[in-house]
């Protein structure tokens, strides 16, 4: 009996080669697309490609989810000042959390996904290790998996170099950035939902000296050092006050504390 393994399925080059790899290893592969915001034509590639590869395959619309775990903690942590990471989020609280739940609810024991990372064993105890291929490694985007999830885990992809592998497809282009984005830069998707974010204020010094101003703090991240008007030269912000809609800039000394 074939082992058996559910993997989170875009239809895209890597989530494709990682199914040619798990049933060369004699897995069984079940694909999950997960619909978070509803890219009719994203879906409609995993299913033909799913077909193509002979591989049962379902979708779950997880939209409401998202949008109240993923895109509200994305804008909201822009508009109180702080620079969001939201695959670090996602990846465990959406994608591989369903994915175990889908495992469990087919009775099958392991989960995989199309990412570029390795698990390594240090005194019984699992690490999200980097892939073979620095230039694509996302080991970073899944610190936060829990030692349940990566004993169940696979990684087809830990091990491949994504170059080597280009040459398969007829169309290599790969979706790049912050996936719900869709082509719209993250200044224009945080103002459609939160017009306020575009509101000016002022670039002050450590010690309070109005320098500059600037276009609104949500556009705006620590360690930035353009972008923003300011009357001093070579300061970069080191503090972001979303109280009183304030850029704080100083030294590159000031960023390391």
């Amino acid at each position: 009996m074939k082992k058996r393994v559910v993997l989170g399925f875009s239809g895209g080059i890597d989530s494709a080669t990682a199914v040619r790899l798990l049933q060369q290893q004699e897995y069984e592969v079940e694909a999950l697309t997960l619909d978070t915001t509803g890219d009719e034509a994203m879906l409609a590639t995993a299913a033909a490609r799913a077909h193509d590869l002979g591989i049962e395959h379902r979708t779950l619309d997880v939209r409401a989810e998202f949008k109240r775990s993923i895109i509200d903690y994305f804008t909201q942590s822009y508009m109180a000042g702080r620079t969001p990471a939201p695959c670090t989020v996602c990846n465990p609280l959406i994608k591989w959390h369903h994915l175990i739940a889908e495992a469990d609810r087919l009775g099958i024991e392991y989960v995989a996904t199309g990412h570029y990372f390795n698990i390594e064993s240090y005194n019984n105890h699992l690490y999200v290790a980097r892939a073979d291929d620095a230039r694509k490694d996302q080991s970073y985007y899944l610190w936060a998996l829990s030692q349940q999830t990566l004993r169940r885990a696979l990684t087809p992809m830990g091990h491949i170099i994504k170059e080597d592998i280009r040459q398969n497809f007829a169309n290599p282009r790969e979706s790049m950035g912050v996936c719900f984005l869709q082509g719209v830069s993250y200044r224009e998707f945080i103002t459609r939902h939160h017009p306020e974010a575009a509101l000016a204020g002022e670039v002050v010094d450590t010690s309070g000296r109005v320098v500059g101003r600037h276009d609104g703090i949500a556009f705006y991240t620590i360690g930035q050092k353009r972008g923003f008007e300011c009357s001093l030269q070579g300061v970069a912000i080191v503090a972001v006050d979303s109280q009183r809609n304030r850029l704080v800039v100083g030294s590159n000394a000031d960023l390391y504390h």
